[in-house]
């Protein structure tokens, strides 16, 4: 049973790698715009109000979620028929 389950999870990780890759472009760093960001910048957002800073790494999953204006519960809201699909096929296995 437990031999299953991390099976599931290598199934799971292998298809979101492969979705990842089925995107991926190879860029030249040089040739990027600095007024721009893309996956791998590293980006740092300042509250102007309070001067607070936070610092993040833009993926593949928060570039989605800021292209369509998605928090991770309307992420997980969205992908909610591929969670349960995958789920349904770990019980089986």
């Amino acid at each position: 049973d437990e031999a299953k389950n991390e099976q599931g999870k290598l199934y799971s990780r292998i298809a979101e790698l492969e979705e990842i890759l089925l995107h991926a472009k190879i860029v030249n760093e040089s040739e990027t715009d600095s007024d721009k960001i893309s996956i791998g910048c590293k980006v740092t957002v300042t509250n102007l109000a309070t001067g607070n800073k936070e610092h993040f790494e833009i993926n593949g999953y928060k570039k989605y979620c800021l292209m369509n204006a998605l928090d991770d519960i309307d992420f997980l809201l969205d992908n909610q028929a591929k969670i349960e699909e995958w789920e349904a096929q770990a019980r089986e296995q």
